[in-house]
């Protein structure tokens, strides 16, 4: 699924804003990590699209938003990631 970029921010606390007709605006959380390149919260699906700094792109699925809402507020997203999300929700590797 491709979207095409409406508002672009490069503060430290980074975000994307994207377009997509599919789901309306999407913001993507991008932050300094050595796990996790950045991630977006698909509210419609509950879908969570994490992309890692090695490039592999994966969605979680029927993540409820509170998990994505408490990811948010996590200092550490990889550590997040692993105990919260990891081995509670199916996944598919996207890319």
């Amino acid at each position: 699924m491709k979207y095409q970029p409406l508002i672009e921010s490069r503060a430290f606390l980074g975000t994307i804003i994207f377009l997509n007709s599919a789901f309306g605006i999407l913001k993507v959380s991008v932050m300094p990590s050595t796990v996790v390149s950045n991630y977006v919260y698909i509210p419609e699906s509950r879908t969570l699209r994490v992309t890692f700094v090695s490039g592999a792109v994966y969605d979680y699925k029927k993540v409820p938003e509170v998990i994505y809402l408490e990811m948010e507020a996590a200092f550490s997203k990889g550590t997040f990631l692993n105990e919260n999300i990891k081995d509670n929700f199916e996944f598919e590797r996207i890319e």
